[in-house]
Formats: C-alpha cells, structure tokens, sequence
C-alpha cells in the first residue's frame, strides 16, 4: 500500500469515483430520455396512421363505399361521436379535443386512440379510433432499461480495468522509488506510463546525484582525515620531544606552551569538522546550552564591539551531541564576530537560538536570500552541516544592514 497521509488522495479512487458518477448520471440521463423520447414517437406514430386511415375512409365514402370499409380488428371509424364506444364517447365529450388532433384514452384494457377529422372546416367529418388490448402491447421501457443498464456495467468493467492498471503502475513505481532509497536490486516489470517512466527517471537521476554527492563527501572526510590528523600527531609528537629537553631556553618555553594550546585547539576542531561529514554515533547527552553559550560569548572580550545579549530566565536544557553543539556556537559567533560592523544582538528562547549583527554599508545586497549554505563566511557551510547532524532546523535573513542566523532546536528538547 502506498503511504497516504489524512489530507492526501488516491490517484486510482479520484478517477474511479469520479467515472462512476459519470457513468451513473448518464445511465439515468439515457433512461429518462428513452422512455420519454418513446412515449413522443409512440404518439406521433399513432396520429400519422389515425390521419392516414381517416383519409382512406372519407375516399371510399367519397366513391359510394362505406366509412366501415376501413375498419379492421384494431380500427374502427364513426361519423358522429354519438356513435363512439360509451367509454370513449364519455372522455370525448368531457376534454372534447380540437380537430384533426388525436388524444390518447387509457383504461384498465386498453389503450385508444382517437382522432376527430375534417378535411376541411372545423366540424368533424368522421371518427377514427385506434384500440389495442394492453395485454397484446409488449412494453419496451423494461428492454430499454436494460440495454442501459447493461452498457453501464459494460463501461463500468471498462473504467475498473484502466483504474486497476493505473493503480498496479502507481504502486510499482512506488516500488520502484522505495528500492532506490534502500538501494537493493531486483527484476520489476517496466512503466508502461510515459509520464510515471519520465518521473521516475527525475527521482532517479536527484538519488543518483545524492549518492555521488554522498560518495564524495565520505572520500573528502577520508582524505581530510589522513591530511590533518598526521601532521597534528607529528606536530603533538615534536612537542612531546621537546618537553624532554633540558637546556632550552627560557623564552622558547613559552612559545612552546602556546604551540600546544594551538595543537589542541586545532585537533579538537578538525575532530569536530570530521564529525560534520561523517555519520556521528556518539551518544546524546544533556546539553546545558545557556551555560555553553555563555562560555563561548568570551570570544567577543577582545573586540569593540557592541554585545547585546537577550537570554530566557530558565536555563536552556538540550538533548544533543555537546562537541557539534559546540562546534555550531562557534562557527556562528566567529561569523559574527568576522563580519560585524559595531554591534552583536544575541537572542536565545526555549526554542530557538537567534544571532543577528550589523554589517558594512553596501555590503548587505551581495547575501543571497535563497541560500542556505552562504553567507558571510564559510562557517554557515558549517553551521548547515552541524544542523543536519543534529537533525535541527536554521534559516538566514538580510534586511536593513542587518544579518541573522536563526536556529531551531524545539524538536531536540531535553
């Protein structure tokens, strides 16, 4: 089965439901007509011969025969209405219709037709009534019916037939685009659709360049790992060798101490640069995110700028891996710190984490508000990566010669 959420449709049931409805109304539009178009074209038929035969008979009377001459088993013809069947006659008198126009008389028996003619001037010539027994008439509403009904479940079996083939394409390619995302292989049977093959072929071809993207984002780890780390442990490995040194001068030893904080530092953060391209496993702990953010504000004590800070009351508490925690305070505050002009506004809530700085006049239109990964400086490119690892959401804004950062950690609360 396909996932289909609340608010979403079935592709096969929207076309189903909505042919059925179609096929329904137009069934009952096609029955209604029938039966009405027949009951017209009965009447019309009735009256050509009623004329016809009303002709016939004032001819032979017109030749010395008598107006019976025409008369048959179905067929008789009057020429006052006093002369009519009793039952007739009584309905004749009562509605007393035009000449030359027939009405029809239903009773329990029968079914009569009866025409008053004159060929010319208003006072019948002559009567001519039609009658047939119902038991001998065949009704044919019932046969109409049932060649509609019959057509609609032929159409019906039709509609069921393509709504099927494009419910078992929908679900292969369904198929299909799961197998791409747990990458196993396997013989399908291929789209038989033009439009679901081309979709595919875009999904196809978005997974193929996630994967080499992914490829070459796990080989650049690799290398970056081999290329920092080994210089780093010959570097902590030299300074090992020196610290074992008796006779160095005096001046060296602080240069040599602050050589090791520098290696520190710098192997700390290539560890956690690492971890950006790498699936981190290391396991989540609670991150006390006011008292780390603190720590990092220290940055800014060397600077002149303007550090304006907005902190919720309550200590901020996270569940998150600390190290990339730290990693993203750091790439955004050292962002800030790059590129601000005179002032920092630090803003943190239960929920989120906002940084915003002013910059340099005229510098503001080169930020492209549809990226994501650029900003000023390549730590977003990190901020972007460590959100990612931390499943987090973070968006950034250009307005008035104001940048900010914003950095939303509700989904990761402690």
């Amino acid at each position: 089965m396909l996932p289909w959420t609340k608010n979403s449709r079935s592709m096969p049931r929207f076309i189903a439901s909505r042919l059925y409805i179609a096929l329904f109304f137009i069934t009952l539009a096609w029955g209604i007509l029938a039966t009405q178009s027949y009951h017209f074209a009965l009447d019309d038929t009735a009256e050509f011969y009623l004329i016809e035969d009303a002709e016939n008979a004032l001819f032979f009377m017109s030749q010395g025969l008598g107006h019976d001459f025409v008369n048959s088993e179905f067929r008789q013809s009057y020429l006052t209405i006093e002369q009519l069947p009793a039952d007739i006659k009584a309905t004749v008198k009562a509605n007393m219709p035009p000449v030359n126009q027939a009405i029809l008389i239903a009773s329990p028996l029968y079914d009569s037709y009866v025409l008053p003619y004159s060929s010319s001037g208003e006072i019948a010539d002559i009567y001519i009534v039609h009658r047939f027994a119902k038991d001998d008439s065949i009704n044919i509403i019932p046969y109409q019916l049932l060649i509609g009904l019959l057509a609609f479940f032929a159409l019906a079996l039709v509609v069921k037939f393509v709504v099927t083939r494009i419910g078992r394409q929908t679900q292969l390619m369904a198929s299909k685009i799961s197998r791409l995302t747990s990458a196993s292989n396997g013989p399908e049977s291929p789209l038989v659709f033009a439009d679901y093959q081309y979709a595919f072929n875009v999904i196809e071809q978005y997974y193929q360049a996630q994967h080499q993207a992914l490829s070459r984002e796990k080989d650049f780890a690799s290398f970056l790992s081999h290329e920092l780390r080994q210089p780093l442990a010959r570097m902590t490995n030299n300074l090992s060798l020196l610290d074992q040194i008796d006779q160095l001068p005096l001046r060296s030893l602080a240069i040599i101490a602050d050589m090791k904080l520098t290696n520190k530092a710098l192997s700390q953060l290539t560890t956690m640069v690492l971890q950006l391209w790498q699936n981190s496993t290391e396991h989540k702990t609670s991150v006390e995110f006011t008292a780390l953010l603190t720590e990092h504000i220290r940055l800014f004590d060397e600077t002149r700028l303007t550090i304006d800070t907005q902190i919720v009351a309550s200590p901020v508490t996270i569940l998150a891996n600390v190290n990339m925690v730290a990693l993203l305070l750091k790439q955004l505050l050292q962002n800030s710190k790059q590129y601000a002009a005179t002032k920092v506004l630090i803003e943190l809530s239960a929920r989120q984490l906002k940084i915003s700085n002013d910059v340099r006049a005229g510098s503001i239109e080169t930020l492209s508000e549809d990226s994501q990964t650029h900003g000023y400086g390549i730590g977003l490119v990190m901020v972007d990566k460590a959100c990612q690892q931390l499943d987090w959401q973070w968006q950034q804004s250009a307005e008035n010669n104001l940048f900010s950062v914003t950095v939303n950690f509700s989904r990761a609360r402690g």
